[in-house]
């Protein structure tokens, strides 16, 4: 992999990384970890936020200091190729970072990417696949805070309950 020559190299630029992408090869060679999910929580010793990708496997993602296995997306077509897979998964990844999702909501998408551009040869979108993917994240994220709102008006309600039961008394 790239890493292995200048591994000494990578390892001091980590401290200054934010976010780190590397495949379960290029992990393992900077750290020498059993699988994907022990070099993801070795590297996020140093990077705020460490995918590690594995394939068919999924990813490994590790935030905060807690970690995270992302399935891959089930590719309803045969797989054509696999090259630029991982950049269009990081892709994936990012965009959904920068739409606020959290970081587990944004694997799900670098994996959906991920899943269209393994079905086709070449790693580059279609103007179609690209609109109706961000179109999906979108009204995932928007479901998503939704959820999130119903959720908090129920906690929020079951709190004023509760308060009002015991001012009751």
């Amino acid at each position: 992999t790239v890493v292995r020559r200048p591994r000494r190299a990578f390892l001091a630029l980590l401290p200054h990384v934010d976010v780190l992408f590397a495949n379960q090869a290029e992990a393992h060679a900077l750290v020498h970890a059993s699988d994907a999910g022990a070099c993801a929580s070795r590297l996020s010793r140093t990077c705020p936020l460490v995918v590690v990708t594995d394939g068919r496997r999924g990813s490994h993602v590790v935030s905060r200091g807690r970690g995270h296995h992302v399935s891959s997306h089930p590719v309803d077509r045969p797989i054509v190729d696999t090259c630029g897979a991982g950049d269009a998964y990081a892709a994936g990844v990012l965009y959904g970072l920068c739409t606020d999702m959290d970081v587990v909501a944004a694997a799900h998408v670098g994996a959906e990417v991920a899943g269209v551009v393994l079905a086709q040869t070449g790693g580059r979108l279609s103007r179609a696949d690209a609109d109706r993917l961000a179109h999906t994240c979108t009204s995932k994220r928007r479901k998503e805070l939704r959820e999130q709102e119903r959720s908090a008006s129920s906690e929020a309600a079951a709190r004023l309950s509760r308060t009002h039961a015991s001012c009751v008394r």
